[in-house]
Formats: C-alpha cells, structure tokens, sequence
C-alpha cells in the first residue's frame, strides 16, 4: 500500500458488527482488496490512536442481482474485524 490511511476505507456498522462489539470489544472496517493485516493494523493505530491486539479479515464474495431484465454482479470487497486493547476504545461506534 503507498498510503497507510488508504487501506481502511470505512466502518462497517451492522447489527451483527455491533452485536460482536458488544460481545468481545471487536471493531468491522470495509478494507481495500489489497491491503494486509499489517497494513490495516497500522492504519487503525494511527488514525484512532489505540493499540491493536488482533485483525481478522475476510472476502465477502460478489453477489448476482437482477433488475427487472438486466442481470448483473455486485464487486466483492474485503472487511476486517479488529480487536483491541482493554483500556482503548473507538468513539464512532459507542452512540
């Protein structure tokens, strides 16, 4: 990755996202394709200044949708779950 802070794109906040929150302090991200742990882990610690204890990731697969007659693909994207340290937290997702 050229850019450390191009390799996390978003938050992914969902019910299943928050549920895993609440349940063991695990934070979703929308990555890029190719970005790695590493490289997410850094991006994470220097844009909310917390320490990073695990990353997961994972490749959603694209899906087929329909509109009316005309068929076509969703991309498919990569997400990361990260854990962090006890004493450190995200804002953006508590409220």
């Amino acid at each position: 990755m050229a850019d450390r802070f191009q390799a996390v794109i978003r938050p992914w906040v969902t019910e299943k996202s928050s549920a895993a929150y609440g349940a063991r302090k695990e934070y979703t991200f929308v990555c890029d394709m190719q970005a790695g742990k590493r490289a997410i882990k850094q991006a994470i610690e220097a844009m909310f200044d917390v320490r990073v204890t695990s990353v997961r990731t994972a490749i959603q697969r694209s899906k087929l949708k329909t509109m009316g007659k005309t068929k076509g693909r969703r991309p498919r994207w990569k997400k990361a779950f990260v854990s962090l340290h006890a004493d450190d937290s995200i804002e953006i997702f508590e409220g």
